[in-house]
């Protein structure tokens, strides 16, 4: 199967999926997770009507960005942001950060964005399931502690939602769970992004409230 003909079948799942939770396809936007994928690729799957890209790391996004310059692409950041990576970060044209997931993070960022004058629109990451190997809030406390406190003291930082992962391979009941736990989250919070479901889940998470599906190798193979 080509990237095409994987981008009618993801198209398809993403159909059923908003079918059977009775949402419009067009309440769910798909972020393609371009981590493994060289410029030529990226250029492909722009050309069949995607338009957001997302990469996990400032250099290699940095390299793509320049290559890709022509294209009017969305690029979010959906990678872990380390502190001294900051100033780099906001140089790019990134549209979202998809993993803001510390405290300390929110006021480095806001910092170093009121030095450029830049306001950068973020989602807190939620580990809910509370991953070790993952990156996120762990308590819905501290999700309410970090948009509050972004909300009256960051002035440069505009949380517009959240993100999560699930765990790889978990069972549907899992996967419903978490999923379902980070959209009434959301829903309380009155936030409207909830960015969840990647290649292997995104099925679920669509019908679970998704509005951002992070799809990556089930463009590169048969889904």
């Amino acid at each position: 199967m080509g990237i095409k003909e994987n981008w009618i079948r993801i198209r398809e799942k993403i159909n059923l999926a908003c079918q059977y939770s009775g949402r419009s396809p067009n309440e769910v936007k798909v972020l393609v997770a371009s981590k493994y994928m060289d410029e030529e690729t990226i250029r492909e799957i722009f050309l069949l009507g995607l338009n957001i890209f997302g990469e996990n790391q400032i250099q290699v996004a940095q390299k793509k960005m320049k290559a890709l310059s022509d294209l009017p692409i969305k690029w979010h950041f959906i990678g872990h942001l380390q502190t001294n990576k900051i100033n780099r970060f906001l140089s790019l044209d990134f549209e979202l950060f998809h993993s803001l997931d510390r405290v300390d993070l929110i006021y480095a960022l806001n910092k170093r964005a009121e030095r450029r004058g830049r306001k950068v629109k973020v989602l807190l990451e939620a580990n809910l399931y509370k991953e070790k190997t993952k990156y996120g809030f762990t308590e819905e406390k501290d999700l309410w502690y970090a948009l509050e406190l972004i909300d009256k003291e960051m002035k440069f930082i505009e949380c517009v939602g959240l993100m999560t992962m699930a765990p790889f391979r978990a069972d549907e009941r899992i996967l419903r769970d978490i999923f379902s736990k980070v959209r009434s989250l959301a829903n309380e919070m009155g936030l409207a992004e909830i960015s969840m479901g990647t290649s292997s889940d995104f099925e679920i998470a669509i019908q679970e409230g998704a509005t951002i599906v992070r799809i990556g190798s089930a463009f590169l193979n048969s889904v």
